[in-house]
């Protein structure tokens, strides 16, 4: 039924041709079931490799040798292709089950990685940051100041001589914007760093915060009815803000992946739109199931209220008209409670592509990622028995969430880091909330949450936005690992400065499994320059962030920092003595 399902998508419609051509492909598909049988079967149902890996140890000096350990095998019994990457330029090892011993020569912090093929659609991988020191590190340190320690508008504290790193973030939590979301988010702070003679009242420094790695719980799906066959046609409702109300549409399935099924919204002549090849559609659901795979282990099972056991993904010519070519969405109004007809629903545009091929490689996999996190979001509210607060995240949070995988399963990264660095360098700045940066550095941000807390981090997130719903105090991160947002935004920009380095792993202000100067080509991330007698003002708003750097520092010195707002702000100092 299933490969003649997709055939059928591909038959003409043209009535006396699509009855004969219709007879010989279902007999050519009794031939093909009685000949393949369960063989087929098994390879519609391919399920990702289970992979193993780890590192011992995975820091110490240089020379360091390591021993790594690694298995991967694979439920269908499919044949691997495994490869082990050291990080240093040297040969990879081969294999998919063994130790191997690596030694590091020279001091730096390396990425090893182990990666697993089936050959069918899924490719797993593992990473470990190696970090080879040197005998004589220096001894950095790292302090923090919150609101509470601005006295008026001013905060004073003294740094001895050296390289220093400054970051700074406006104190606004995410409660301001929750009451007030068209104007607290617009409210610009005027921040004035300046080194002064000395200062009547000093505040007290804080230790930076410690990081709890959490491990994903096994999330079962919060509600599955019993198996029913999808059906070959149903109607499916658009809505956009061209639309007065939602535009009624009759949809045709035409491809049933592993994870996904896809309906194409039927033309005028009762036919599917032809949004995409066969070949196409395969290309997408290897490549969106085997990501998806990988968001139920991270974020539990989703619901199953039609019981087709997958998520629809409509793609409408409707749809395109009323928004556009490039946007994909998840409505929640589909799985409503008081909803008899709850379906899990991800739309998409359907238009004649000109890259098709770029379409269907990375374009709709990442997005129907993207969509599919967002409907995790959402039907949480059926977990906690309360799907009256059926709205899945909390913004720029839920959207930043969304591209986790972008990072984690290297899903479009070069586009999306072309992206971060127009983010980054248009006011020299780390924004999440601005020009569509709550999708790219919005999503650096939560890419460095990801790796210091762990993959538990994904889980605690989505339980956080349903007690954010009730109690609107603190904010997603707040309630999730105990971090204020503000002070991770500029966290997350002090580390891209000082990835890579031995002070940043030293501090703990790094990206464990990334390498930020690699990814941007070398450059360093923009920052203002600090200088005796020379004043620095930014301006900065909600969850905006921004780093000043005094490099040459060469005596113990005063530094003052006034910002003209009642919520004062976070600062973070990086002190590299010399």
């Amino acid at each position: 039924m299933f490969l003649k399902l997709k055939e059928e998508r591909h038959m003409k419609h043209d009535n006396a041709a699509g009855s004969w051509r219709y007879a010989l492909v279902v007999a050519f598909f009794i031939i093909v079931f009685s000949t393949a049988g369960c063989n087929q079967t098994q390879r519609l149902s391919n399920q990702p490799p289970v992979v193993s890996f780890e590192a011992n140890p995975s820091s110490g000096t240089a020379p360091l040798t390591v021993v790594f350990t690694f298995a991967a095998s694979d439920p269908d019994g499919d044949q691997l292709t495994c490869s082990l990457d050291f990080g240093d330029g040297s040969p990879p090892a081969k294999g998919c089950i063994g130790a191997v011993t690596h030694t590091y020569a020279d001091a730096g912090s390396y990425i090893a990685s182990f990666s697993v093929d089936d050959g069918h659609g899924h490719l797993q991988q593992r990473v470990i940051n190696i970090l080879a020191t040197s005998e004589s590190q220096p001894n950095a340190f790292a302090f923090y100041f919150s609101p509470e320690d601005f006295q008026g508008e001013a905060l004073a504290f003294t740094v001895p001589q050296g390289r220093i790193l400054i970051g700074l973030v406006p104190g606004m939590m995410p409660d301001g914007y929750y009451k007030d979301n068209k104007n607290y988010w617009k409210t610009p702070f005027s921040f004035n760093v300046e080194v002064v003679s000395s200062s009547t009242s000093l505040a007290t420094p804080r230790s930076l915060p410690t990081f709890t790695k959490l491990e994903p719980r096994n999330w079962d799906s919060p509600y599955q009815a019993p198996y029913r066959d999808p059906p070959r046609r149903r109607f499916f409702e658009v809505w956009g803000p061209g639309a007065e109300s939602y535009v009624r549409v009759e949809g045709q399935l035409v491809y049933a992946g592993d994870e996904f099924l896809f309906y194409e919204e039927k033309a005028k002549n009762g036919a599917p739109s032809s949004c995409f090849s066969l070949e196409n559609y395969q290309i997408i659901d290897a490549k969106s199931s085997g990501a998806y795979a990988e968001v139920k282990r991270l974020m539990g099972h989703a619901s199953d209220f039609d019981g087709n056991r997958k998520i629809i993904v409509f793609l409408s010519t409707t749809f395109a008209e009323i928004w556009n070519v490039w946007h994909a969405a998840f409505y929640s109004d589909d799985i409503r409670p008081d909803s008899d007809k709850k379906s899990e629903i991800i739309y998409f545009p359907c238009a004649a592509w000109k890259k098709p091929s770029y379409r269907a490689s990375t374009w709709f996999p990442r997005n129907i990622i993207h969509e599919s996190v967002h409907l995790h979001q959402a039907v949480h509210a059926y977990r906690r028995g309360t799907p009256n607060l059926l709205y899945g995240g909390r913004w720029p949070f839920n959207e930043a969430q969304a591209q986790l995988f972008r990072h984690k399963l290297q899903m479009g990264l070069e586009d999306q880091w072309s992206r971060i660095k127009r983010c980054l360098f248009d006011k020299n700045i780390l924004t999440m909330t601005t020009n569509g940066c709550e999708y790219d550095t919005g999503a650096l941000v939560h890419w460095w949450m990801h790796q210091h807390y762990g993959e538990g981090f994904e889980q605690a997130l989505i339980e956080a936005f349903f007690k954010d719903h009730i109690r609107k105090k603190g904010g997603p991160y707040l309630l999730a690992v105990g971090l204020p947002a503000p002070l991770a935004s500029v966290l997350t920009f002090l580390s891209m400065h000082l990835d890579e380095t031995a002070v940043g792993a030293e501090l703990g202000l790094d990206f464990p499994e990334d390498n930020i100067p690699l990814r941007m080509n070398g450059n360093p991330p923009p920052a203002f320059g600090l200088n005796l007698g020379s004043p620095v003002g930014v301006e900065l708003k909600y969850l905006q962030s921004a780093v000043i750097k005094y490099v040459n520092l060469n005596s113990k010195a005063t530094i003052r920092v006034t910002v003209d707002r009642p919520e004062k702000g976070y600062v973070v100092v990086v002190v590299v003595p010399r």
